[in-house]
């Protein structure tokens, strides 16, 4: 493949880096992260909501909110918009949005804003795909793409162990020398942790040399995941083995939801309160 076909292809798509907390065992989902890739740059969302998260949960959520964020949602039971940047190496918080929509409402409008991207979450297949599915329906997940690296690096690599949460000696995040965002089981975290796992992995393959991503570029390796992944020959007419198979257009899903789903598009206009600053603030 052409240095300049894998550029284009790489401009056309957008990757989405997403991992869920909840949505399974009686808990409803009460944290999701987007990380956001393309050529031109990077940027990571977050929804979650407080009144959904279990104990240990809202001690997690309270410790990356700002407390006026955290007392908020607590007392209103809205979902929160948390808007990242990532800089030098770190996922920095520039905005907090309290909205007055629920979690599932708004994760579903954010999906169907970003219609014909692909979505990725280590075991998509097992896990994520069915927390998304419940929370916003076939329809709302149909308008993406679902991409589970998890087989992809299990078949090249071969690690005693694939787990993301641990960075012990064996685990992918141990071999690719990935430095540790936060706590496991914090959407962001694991997330991010994944992103780093599979673009060094892809960048990697060819050589077999877990250390040369060393000398690449974002963008350099982002164009690895294309190239190695076989995501490079996905597009948006692609097999139905590849994508989820209930696919549909942003305009039909967006009739298939409730309308307070298509209100929840402009929450950024119509929230409450708009807060910024970190956690300490």
């Amino acid at each position: 493949m052409g240095g300049a076909a894998s550029i284009s292809r790489t401009s056309a798509r957008r990757l989405v880096w997403c991992d869920t907390e909840g949505g399974v065992r009686g808990v409803p989902l009460w944290d999701v992260s987007f990380i956001e890739e393309t050529e031109q740059g990077v940027h990571a969302v977050r929804y979650c909501s407080v009144r959904s998260a279990h104990k240990r949960g809202k001690g997690r959520l309270r410790n990356v909110l700002p407390p006026r964020v955290y007392a908020d949602l607590d007392k209103s039971g809205g979902a929160c918009l948390a808007r990242y940047e990532l800089s030098d190496g770190a996922w920095v918080a520039n905005e907090h949005v309290v909205l007055d929509s629920p979690l599932p409402v708004a994760v579903a409008a954010y999906l169907l804003s970003i219609g014909g991207s692909v979505l990725i979450a280590w075991n998509m297949k097992g896990h994520d795909r069915h927390v998304l599915n419940r929370a916003v329906g076939e329809t709302v997940l149909g308008g993406v793409d679902l991409w589970d690296p998890l087989p992809w690096f299990r078949s090249r690599w071969g690690l005693p162990k694939n787990t993301l949460s641990s960075c012990k000696p064996g685990t992918p995040r141990a071999v690719f020398a990935v430095n540790t965002c936060g706590p496991a089981h914090d959407s962001l975290v694991d997330a991010a942790h994944m992103r780093d796992v599979v673009a060094r992995a892809a960048y990697c393959y060819p050589s077999r040399d877990a250390e040369a991503w060393k000398t690449a570029s974002r963008k350099e390796m982002l164009e690895a995941i294309m190239d190695h992944t076989g995501l490079s020959s996905c597009t948006s007419s692609s097999p139905a083995s590849w994508k989820n198979s209930s696919s549909s257009s942003s305009s039909e899903a967006a009739a298939a939801i409730p309308a307070a789903a298509t209100a929840a598009r402009s929450a950024s206009s119509s929230n409450r309160t708009m807060l910024l600053g970190t956690a300490g603030s």
